[in-house]
């Protein structure tokens, strides 16, 4: 019996039972309890909707739909309805089911919070089963919208943190492993940060992070990888430092995408081993997943003070890119159509005495564009102030220096409050990379 969860958008921010199972499937989180006996059925299904729905009574009626597909669904009652402490309004209606020449029970339940919903299905073969786990599942529906919270740290992990939904939290020897891990025929993926007790922060932001590379990241991987790092201010104030080495190998020679983040608050930093490997690399699940933990993060004891993380020192130098794409286009018909090949270059000095210029040459087939300008220049904290003749500001990602390739100067794709992604740092289509004159 397949329930259809194609018709349907997000998942509820649900808190898995405690001895339940959950997984995920053809769009869907599913969830069991782990003593359902032999010839039993108790399942809970919580689909992925695709689109808005609307109202309560509307997400009801597409719950019931969507378990009237499987057979033939008898409401029992109208509908009930409640509300938990986290603000979210439910409707809940139960009734049987024929399917397959079987008679089971079901519940249909529809859940709002402001424009978030979201639907809960359960399926039980008798009423004494859908009774035994009656308070489990009242448990789920109450505690839709909770945070979530990471077990308690062993006795040096002092980060305080939330678990992305659908994430588990392990105790390991060497501090707190957080995974999220899936081994089906078409989709393989494997997700580990391993959280890190805080430290103290006895040098610049830069420095301890290339430093702790050297500690945490060399020795457990294969990479030729110099880090820059990456770095940016979170919206809580905390800074992070971070880089990953996409061609980083496992002692037994698994390619994997592997790397550290470094969260600095005050005086201390909290290392956080990375490594992703599989099919959902880059995707924006997985991004969101990031950073929703990183956003949460509080390091004990820090104090409020912001860490400091560029210097005007740092961004010196006479920076330069140039990048070229050869196209051609082609009529309906297939025939040449003309010449679609462009090329930029792109130079930006900065200069100690805060003065600066910049220039930028576009050139296609048909046009030319030449822009030149020259002023002063400021750093707050990671926005890199340009007043020639107008004001103009850059988002600094990340500057470094590579032994083999040169010093390296990351800046925001124009005026557009941005960050590299954690995910993939150096994927494409993200900051503009600047190389320093030798």
């Amino acid at each position: 019996m397949d329930l259809d969860a194609s018709m349907i958008p997000a998942h509820l921010p649900i808190q898995v039972p405690p001895g339940w199972s959950s997984r995920e499937e053809d769009g869907a989180r599913l969830l069991a309890p782990g003593d359902v006996g032999e010839g039993k059925t108790y399942a809970v299904l919580v689909p992925e909707l695709q689109k808005q729905v609307g109202s309560l009574a509307a997400l009801v009626e597409t719950a019931e739909t969507l378990i009237a597909a499987t057979g033939t669904f008898t409401p029992l009652s109208s509908p009930a309805r409640g509300h938990n402490d986290h603000g979210w309004e439910y409707a809940l209606v139960i009734g049987s089911l024929e399917t397959d020449g079987k008679a089971l029970l079901a519940q249909a339940t529809g859940m709002k919070k402001g424009d978030e919903e979201g639907i809960v299905l359960v399926l039980a073969d008798t009423a004494e089963t859908m009774e035994r786990y009656s308070e489990p599942l009242r448990t789920l529906l109450q505690g839709v919208g909770a945070s979530p919270t990471a077990p308690a740290p062993g006795p040096d992990v002092d980060l305080r943190y939330r678990v992305p939904a659908g994430w588990t939290a392990t105790r390991i020897e060497s501090g707190m492993l957080l995974e999220r891990s899936k081994n089906e025929e078409y989709q393989k993926y494997l997700f580990r940060l391993v959280i890190l007790p805080s430290e103290p922060l006895h040098d610049s932001l830069k420095k301890t992070y290339l430093a702790k590379w050297a500690e945490f990241t060399k020795p457990v991987f294969e990479t030729e990888l110099t880090p820059l790092p990456l770095m940016h201010r979170l919206k809580s104030g905390t800074a992070i430092a971070y880089d990953m080495d996409s061609r980083a190998k496992t002692q037994n020679g698994q390619g994997v995408n592997a790397g550290l983040y470094l969260l600095a608050r005050g005086k201390r930093v909290v290392p956080i081993g990375v490594v992703l490997f599989g099919s959902e690399l880059g995707s924006d699940r997985l991004e969101a997943d990031i950073t929703a933990l990183l956003e949460s993060a509080e390091i004990p004891g820090a104090g409020s003070e912001k860490t400091a993380i560029y210097s005007p020192d740092d961004l010196l130098g006479e920076w330069s890119r140039s990048s070229a794409s050869l196209a051609s286009y082609v009529t309906a018909s297939g025939a040449y159509g003309g010449d679609a090949s462009i090329a930029i270059a792109a130079s930006l000095v900065l200069n100690a005495d805060r003065s600066f210029s910049r220039a930028f040459t576009g050139l296609s087939s048909s046009t030319t564009i030449q822009q030149n300008d020259s002023g002063t220049w400021k750093l707050e904290d990671t926005l890199l102030v340009l007043t020639g003749q107008e004001r103009k500001e850059k988002w600094v990602l990340g500057v470094g220096e590579d032994p083999r390739l040169g010093a390296f100067l990351v800046l925001s794709h124009g005026e557009i409050a941005m960050k590299q992604r954690y995910s993939d740092p150096r994927g494409d289509f993200q900051g503009e990379w600047f190389k320093r004159k030798a």
